[in-house]
């Protein structure tokens, strides 16, 4: 069974990121992310089924983009 809650460096590698890239999209906001604690030194955390449904979305998005430039 897969953990739901992922870390950093569990997140890289199920995205095939670098752990430094996933806290820069978690920083911007363009992964779905949460943080525990307070500051900016808290460490971010990841669902799952978030991670998995915003892969999808992405790539639904990437096939319409290319059936648009046909």
């Amino acid at each position: 069974m897969s953990k739901e809650v992922l870390n950093v460096r569990e997140t890289a590698e199920l995205l095939g990121l670098t752990p430094e890239g996933v806290r820069e999209l978690a920083r911007r906001g363009e992964i779905p992310a949460m943080r525990f604690g307070s500051g900016r030194r808290s460490p971010y955390r990841f669902r799952r089924s978030s991670l998995e449904a915003w892969m999808e979305g992405k790539e639904v998005a990437r096939r319409l983009h290319a059936v648009r430039d046909l």
